[in-house]
């Protein structure tokens, strides 16, 4: 520990030589005879020879970087957030799992795409994209044939059974937006409680959510309990049509 100020001390004093030496250079090529020297060819690359070799010095003798102390850092802080995931983990323990339908992801799109057929829909819907945000499974859902309806859907990252489904539907104030959402949100209802739901309880369902009585419209809110399901249907001019499901007990 000791050397390294020595060497810091010698390394400046080098390197205030290489500054110097440019000012050197020119006094001698102005008058070569004020270094004993002939030739100005020899001063330039004499002078040029003596920079190298002191900025080759400079780098062997200057203090490394320390590489050991960053490097033990980084594991400390690494050992600290494992600790602190360790932790949140111990905490979750002790709250109450969220819970899920007896579904799993891809049981839902197949019973979802059953439900727009039964219903007559010219679309069906696709998997766009699946990520995982705080160990849970994001599933993004777009429909073909039409842009105004899209789905997520959050499940269980290890069973992948659905906890919650997001519908969305964004209208543009023709006919065919309009359809499309309302069957798209019936869908939803159908895929979780029966795909082959007769057309007599369709209707009831399209009233309680607020589809067929301009009830929606009114209030902007409708919230709504079927069969240990909780359906949380909100309408605005910004975000359009959603409609959330999720298991109660």
């Amino acid at each position: 520990m000791e050397k390294e100020p020595k060497m810091e001390i010698i390394a400046v004093f080098l390197s205030f030589i290489v500054i110097l030496l440019p000012i050197i250079v020119i006094i001698g090529l102005i008058k070569p005879s004020i270094l004993k020297q002939e030739s100005r060819a020899k001063i330039f690359f004499g002078c040029f020879g003596i920079a190298f070799i002191l900025v080759i010095i400079i780098g062997i003798i200057s203090p490394k970087p320390k590489e050991n102390i960053t490097s033990q850092k980084l594991q400390q802080s690494s050992s600290t957030t494992n600790n602190i995931d360790n932790n949140s983990e111990k905490g979750t323990n002790n709250v109450k799992p969220k819970l899920e339908f007896s579904f799993l992801v891809e049981d839902f799109i197949d019973r979802y795409n059953q439900c727009l057929t039964t219903l007559k829909s010219k679309f069906k819907v696709f998997v766009e994209d699946e990520s995982i945000n705080n160990g849970t499974i994001s599933v993004q859902l777009q429909a073909r044939s039409t842009e105004h309806i899209g789905l997520i859907i959050f499940a269980n990252i290890k069973t992948r059974n659905v906890q919650t489904i997001t519908f969305i539907g964004t209208g543009d104030g023709s006919v065919k937006s309009g359809f499309d959402i309302l069957i798209g949100a019936l869908a939803v209802v159908m895929s979780i409680e029966n795909p082959n739901m007769p057309i007599s309880e369709r209707s009831e369902i399209l009233k309680e959510l607020g589809l067929s009585n301009n009830k929606l419209s009114e209030a902007g809110k409708i919230h709504i309990v079927r069969k240990n399901v909780k359906y949380n249907m909100s309408l605005t001019n910004k975000v359009g049509t959603w409609l959330i499901a999720e298991p109660v007990k």
